[in-house]
């Protein structure tokens, strides 16, 4: 099976580095607690780039500020 990589999300970290409240967040995006709570959380199976969308426009960001990309590498 081939193994391809992970993207993570950074959200939580940004929002801490800038002192800005899940409050606030929820307030500015209008997304639902829980749905704003799996990319918090980084437990999104899909992404969804309306919410991406509303997020970064919420924290004042570009979307490499909240996401990244881990290759995968085995460990010997």
């Amino acid at each position: 099976m081939q193994k391809y990589g992970i993207i993570k999300l950074h959200i939580k970290e940004l929002m801490d580095s800038k002192n800005i409240s899940r409050k606030c967040i929820l307030e500015k995006t209008r997304l639902k607690n829980e749905v704003f709570n799996r990319y918090y959380y980084n437990d999104i199976k899909k992404a969804d780039f309306k919410v991406l969308c509303k997020i970064c426009s919420a924290l004042e960001c570009d979307i490499v500020d909240i996401i990244s990309y881990e290759e995968y590498r085995i460990k010997n």
